[in-house]
Parts: structure tokens; sequence; C-alpha cells
């Protein structure tokens, strides 16, 4: 699988509620063979001696089938940061039922840590 932002019109991130910001990730069949994907990608933010893993969404999802070639997407939900006290580096996405990782470059700024919070403004949503 290829795993990239989002790009076109939707490569910048979409405001949505108190001020969180939402950027899709783009998960690409590269195989020769239909494969089945569903679930939540694993997704950890990097940025100095930090790694935050990001909570699951409160969703559900259903299991899709991905055609060679095909692509489907999920959305990060984050806090952007004004006082730029925390700045991802990386963010590493484990696709579900999957051991390989991609590290892409984090493209958008300070993020609010809150790494340690119940129910915290920055988190993945399911593939598909």
């Amino acid at each position: 699988m290829a795993i990239s932002f989002e790009t076109g019109g939707d490569a910048a991130p979409d405001i949505t509620s108190d001020q969180q910001q939402t950027t899709g990730i783009a998960v690409r069949n590269t195989s020769g063979h239909a494969c089945a994907v569903g679930g939540f990608p694993g997704v950890d933010l990097t940025g100095g001696s930090v790694t935050w893993s990001l909570t699951r969404k409160a969703a559900s999802y259903q299991a899709i089938t991905l055609q060679p070639r095909d692509t489907t997407d999920f959305s990060i939900t984050f806090l952007p940061e004004p006082k730029g006290k925390w700045t991802p580096k990386t963010v590493t996405v484990t696709p579900p039922n999957e051991t390989t990782s991609v590290t892409l470059t984090w493209p958008w700024g300070p993020v609010l840590l809150q790494d340690g919070a119940t129910h915290p403004g920055t988190y993945v949503g399911p593939i598909g």
C-alpha cells in the first residue's frame, strides 16, 4: 500500500468545529490483487523527544475492498497550537492489520499536545 497526504483541493486541512482542523491521508492499493481493508490505522505524531499515538474517533466502520490502484482515505483531526509549543516533525501510519509503517513529513505546523487527555481534540478516523 502507498500512503500519502491527499493532494489537490483536499491538500490543505479543513477547519471544523472548535478550531479543529482535519486533513486526509490517502491509502492506495499498489498490489496486483484486490485487498480488504477496514478499521483504524495506527497514527503516531513525533516531534523532538515526544511520540504521541493518536486515539481513535468514536465511529463505526465497514471493511471495503480495494482493487489494484484503487484509493481510499482516512482523516486526522487535530487542534493547532497558535503559540507553537509543540510541532510534530513526522506522522507515522500503520494500516490496520499490518506491521509495516510509512512515515511522512508533518506539513501543518504546531499541534496542541494532549497526549494525556481523556478526550483529546486530536484523533484519527477509520479507513474508508
